[in-house]
């Protein structure tokens, strides 16, 4: 199966699929609290696949409405591409001029289509 999983924390899948985002939660300075809480108000979107799962929010931007790819986790394979698709035609439909995402650099090369937007830079303090 690869979509959309409505109700996803009452979903009999998702301690699996909590697993897979945990891991890109840990990747990033978000907190597996806060995804719980936007995939339980309907505020953010969850999407799986064989051995992969996404969670994608509805922004609006200056450019207007924007799919953001928030949580990418799981083995990147041939179905990473079919999710990735299946994302696209949904925010398509839900009037999306564009989707963004904050991925590993890895990434770039694998997203023929997808173009370089910014770059973050960090610098520890501590």
């Amino acid at each position: 199966m690869i979509g959309m999983v409505k109700a996803p924390l009452e979903w009999d899948g998702w301690p699996a699929a909590r697993k897979l985002i945990l891991r890109s939660v840990e990747a990033s300075d978000d907190r597996i609290e806060d995804v719980e809480r936007e995939l339980g108000s309907g505020n953010a979107q969850l999407w799986i696949c064989e051995g992969m799962a996404g969670v994608t929010q509805l922004l609006a931007t200056k450019h207007g409405k924007q799919c953001f790819i928030w949580q990418l986790g799981g083995e990147w394979g041939s179905h990473a591409l079919d999710l990735l698709g299946a994302v696209e035609r949904w925010a398509r439909l839900e009037g999306c001029v564009s989707i963004e995402g904050n991925m590993r650099p890895g990434f770039e090369r694998l997203l023929k289509d997808w173009r370089k937007h910014t770059v973050v830079l960090r610098k520890a303090l501590a």
